[in-house]
């Protein structure tokens, strides 16, 4: 997790197929600031950004959420939208665990 430039609210944070949890991720000293921006994780619980189906079982998606919470992180899950503007029940209910999981 870097800063870019000095003007950054928040990290980036854009993850695109390996959820970092190890080696040097998990080696950096991970708090709430990164320099002076928002820890802050990017990243789809489908198969790609705004796609389906889901590729990571509840416990997974719920594991990270808490780590990345635990460094007083957070995270953004992207998620597809339907042409109705609803989110797909299978998300929706990740979604829901996730938030359950999380919530002290």
């Amino acid at each position: 997790m870097i800063c870019y430039t000095e003007f950054e609210d928040y990290t980036a944070g854009e993850i695109a197929n390996d959820l970092p949890v190890g080696g040097a991720y998990c080696e950096q000293k991970l708090g709430r600031w990164v320099d002076e921006a928002q820890y802050h994780i990017l990243s789809f619980l489908g198969n790609g950004w705004g796609t389906a189906p889901l590729r990571f079982p509840d416990e997974l998606a719920i594991g990270f959420t808490k780590l990345v919470a635990g460094h007083e992180g957070v995270v953004t899950w992207d998620v597809p939208i339907q042409k109705t503007g609803l989110i797909p029940d299978e998300f929706l209910c990740q979604l829901k665990a996730i938030g359950k999981a999380v919530r002290p």
